[in-house]
């Protein structure tokens, strides 16, 4: 979330490898923020799509309709170095055999932006890693047509952690005493 400018995008796609998962289910993630200002910047709008998708480069936009809106709603960014969990609103199945693609979008009020905020990064071995586009005045659209819309910051990309269940798996069963009785309303949750 690029909060210098008050309307910002940034698209980054994960490995697997990279993941440490070969696919799952997305139930939140988190990132480290380093917000070098005195006071906390709450309430900040933001979007986080993803996608599963076969492009190994963010060196452009996926379309909006390959992409899941996850969450929309606001963070909260406290006064120095912190981690912020965000749990999604729409869970998202990473699928094997696929990278993962996360696209963070922010809407400030326009003029509004904020100086000193910061976000961890990490290098990649390509040389490619986040796609993004920031505008002081213009909301970020899927839909544009003018040049230069995006642009990728070499080298390295957004650090963040999922959490992620396992898909497909279930228990099933009786609830029992030690002596091997079922428990009548016994539920396993």
């Amino acid at each position: 979330f690029d909060v210098y400018n008050s309307n910002a995008a940034a698209l980054n796609i994960y490995t697997p490898s990279e993941i440490g998962k070969e696919d799952g289910v997305v139930e939140s993630f988190n990132f480290t923020v380093q917000n070098g200002m005195s006071d906390a910047r709450n309430g900040i709008p933001v979007k986080v799509y993803m996608a599963n998708t076969d492009l190994t480069q963010a060196t452009t936009w996926i379309p909006e309709a390959e992409m899941t809106l996850v969450y929309d709603g606001t963070i909260d960014i406290p006064s120095g170095t912190s981690e912020i969990t965000l749990e999604l609103q729409k869970k998202f199945y990473f699928e094997q055999g696929k990278n993962l693609a996360i696209l963070t979008v922010n809407d400030l009020p326009d003029g509004t932006y904020y100086n000193g905020i910061n976000y961890p990064c990490f290098s990649t071995d390509d040389s490619v890693g986040t796609y993004y586009w920031g505008s002081s005045y213009t909301a970020f659209s899927f839909n544009t047509t003018t040049a230069n819309y995006g642009n990728t910051k070499f080298g390295s990309k957004a650090s963040v952690t999922l959490q992620m269940r396992c898909d497909g798996a279930s228990i099933k069963g009786s609830v029992t005493d030690m002596e091997g009785t079922p428990i009548a309303g016994g539920e396993v949750t």
